[in-house]
């Protein structure tokens, strides 16, 4: 095939301007490009196309001594090799955003300090060298100055076509250069990114505040790849996906972002809940033992003090249940990265080294050796030790960095890259998922708890067991069940109470906005008459307020001071004023837990309220207010 190479060198305004083209151009080991000139800032843009397997490099800023920089072109699967759009040496990346054997835009500038690369359309670098770069001594021409820009190939060939050269004016910025770069003297990634160590941060959501474009420019600045997961299945922080639909749904959202692309197995159902092809599109699939099912079959998830239940054992057989479990998760569940790994209860936690004794570490690495699983090094909670970490690298398992990120505000991998320095890991001891096991492994059902505990409230087709109450008759339905959700008009006001009451339980709820979010509540230990409003505690999910419990109907909260002038009194959630919900149009998840005269509140996994009531049973209803909003996946376990 034939390709064509078109080279275009544009001057500064009034100054010479001059274009050469050439037919049928294949850069390879012994054909280079050289474009003639001296050159300081430049915006070099085109489209390329590489031979499967083929590594090209565009060099620039080489005044003949060495100097300069290096745009790596390289494609093909995450196996550990450095891809496409990389700053060598500086900004190293591990996933290639085009095909290979296809054409792809390229544009590289360098303007001032700063120097941006695009692949595919999509930003891949923004580099701003400091005053004072942190080099190795064999790179310490690695900086900005001026020179010539040529292009070669280290193994193969590479393409080119609509290839343009323009100087840019001496004060040209990058308007996207908006954060101040780092001090590379302090900077612990830099010294990984100047050894060609993979730095990558496996474990990231978004979530508290961080969106993809925060999370993006982040990672260009701190020279940290970032693979950004959603959980796939119930119980976790952030967002959750309930069923295959809506994995190949955020897949395509996600698939052309510059991201490492993974989903987070949580809570035990998930491998019930999700074919194995469905999250096989996923570059890589990691779970945690921080959701077990506890000695009485419920589940547990220790990073709650109030679901870590002893009753009556003591910590070494707590410990011995909590590694039966781990190493049941990891024998059944295919995973590709265990994260959180050797994770306790805050009431253990003080307790590491005993707890985790040389007999209960070698049964986890055994299972992690067997299976071929990753272990997560992470910067959120420091574990594994170094003990852990040493006796796993001389078993030959491989490892993988991991923040498991609270809000936008997660630091820079520091306890993972000591640990990694510490131990002496090299790059042969870090996982790629073209090492992956998974699919050679079977799925295992292997639990059966739950289902004699969980009662669905809501079985997703019509109103059974639900009773409509509202202040005023409708031409239209206020309830109506619509794609397996409960659809809500939110006029007239009203609510959806269950038939029978409930005592003690822990009720799961989502919901999402139809249009602009509104209002809305769950309420809770509704007595009888019905009448708007009951006498009711109500999980306030007006938008911007999810979390905050009102009393309706003269239901009293203890934690606030009886006022016969307030005709709602409320209780504010925790976060008031913070980011908890999500989007509009996305699925938000509240879990009240309602055991004797307390309620606990959850919105999306962040712990919210928590209120002392007056009653300690009654019926379940969702409210008609504000406007429409749909419900579903409505059950409590008990």
């Amino acid at each position: 095939m034939k390709h064509f190479f078109t080279i275009a060198v544009v001057a500064a305004a009034g100054l010479l301007s001059l274009s050469c083209a050439k037919s049928d151009f294949t850069v390879s080991e012994n054909q280079p490009y050289a474009f003639r000139g001296d050159y300081r800032n430049f915006m070099l843009t085109g489209e390329f196309c590489a031979d499967s397997g083929a590594v090209a490099t565009i060099a620039f800023h080489d005044d003949g001594t060495g100097s300069g920089y290096k745009v790596l072109l390289h494609g093909g699967p995450i196996d550990g090799t450095i891809k496409s759009g990389s700053l060598l040496h500086v900004r190293n990346l591990y996933r290639a955003l085009e095909n290979e054997a296809e054409w792809a835009p390229l544009e590289i500038a360098v303007r001032g300090k700063n120097i941006s690369v695009k692949v595919n359309g999509q930003d891949v670098v923004c580099y701003t060298e400091p005053d004072q770069p942190w080099r190795l001594p064999q790179y310490a021409k690695m900086l900005l100055g001026h020179g010539s820009v040529s292009i070669s190939a280290e193994k193969g060939n590479v393409s080119f076509r609509g290839m343009k050269l323009t100087k840019l004016a001496p004060d040209a910025v990058n308007p996207c250069d908006t954060l101040p770069p780092l001090d590379e003297n302090a900077d612990k990634a830099i010294r990984l990114q100047q050894n060609d160590f993979p730095v990558i941060d496996w474990h990231v959501h978004l979530k508290g505040g961080l969106t993809a474009e925060m999370a993006h420019a982040m990672s260009m600045n701190y020279g940290i790849n970032y693979g950004v997961a959603p959980n796939a299945g119930a119980g976790g922080v952030g967002r959750m996906l309930a069923n295959d639909e809506e994995v190949y749904a955020y897949y395509n959202e996600v698939k052309d972002l510059p991201f490492l692309r993974g989903v987070q197995g949580e809570g035990r159902k998930w491998t019930a809940d999700f074919s194995p092809e469905a999250l096989g599109t996923f570059d890589y699939l990691f779970t945690d033992a921080m959701t077990i099912v506890d000695n009485k079959g419920r589940l547990s998830r220790i990073y709650r003090p109030e679901e870590v239940h002893m009753e009556g054992m003591t910590d070494q057989k707590y410990m011995d249940m909590l590694v039966d479990q781990t190493v049941k998760i990891l024998t059944n569940e295919p995973a590709d990265i265990f994260a959180n790994a050797f994770f306790l209860p805050a009431s253990l936690q003080p307790k590491f080294d005993e707890m985790w004794t040389p007999a209960r570490v070698g049964k986890v690495l055994d299972v992690l050796q067997d299976k071929g699983i990753a272990l997560e090094i992470s910067a959120r909670y420091d574990i594994p030790n170094e003990q852990i970490v040493r006796e796993a690298k001389s078993r030959g398992i491989k490892f993988t960095f991991g923040t498991n990120n609270a809000d936008a505000d997660f630091g820079r991998l520091e306890y993972s890259i000591d640990m990694a320095q510490k131990c002496g890991l090299t790059v042969a001891d870090m996982w790629f998922p073209t090492m992956s096991t998974r699919a050679s492994r079977p799925t295992v059902i292997y639990n059966s708890f739950g289902d004699s505990g969980k009662t669905v409230l809501f079985n997703g087709k019509d109103l059974t067991g639900w009773v409509a109450v509202t202040a005023s008759e409708s031409e239209e339905p206020v309830f109506k069940v619509e794609d397996g959700c409960i659809m809500v008009s939110g006029k007239p006001n009203g609510y959806l109470r269950t038939v029978r009451q409930y005592g003690d339980y822990t009720l799961h709820v989502e919901w999402r906005w139809v249009g602009k979010g509104t209002n809305s509540g769950i309420f809770q230990r509704v007595q009888a008459e019905d009448k708007v409003w009951p006498c009711a505690y109500e999980c306030q999910l007006h938008a911007g307020d999810a979390g905050d419990v009102v009393s309706l109907g003269g239901a009293r909260i203890a934690e606030i001071p009886y006022d016969p002038t307030v005709k709602f009194p409320k209780k504010v959630r925790n976060h008031h004023g913070a980011a908890i919900e999500l989007p509009e149009g996305e699925w938000n998840r509240a879990e009240i837990i309602c055991k004797g005269n307390k309620m606990m509140i959850y919105i999306n996994g962040s712990y919210e309220n928590l209120v002392t009531t007056e009653a300690t049973s009654g019926y379940i209803a969702l409210q008609s207010e504000g406007g429409p909003l749909a419900f579903r996946n409505v059950y409590i376990e008990q």
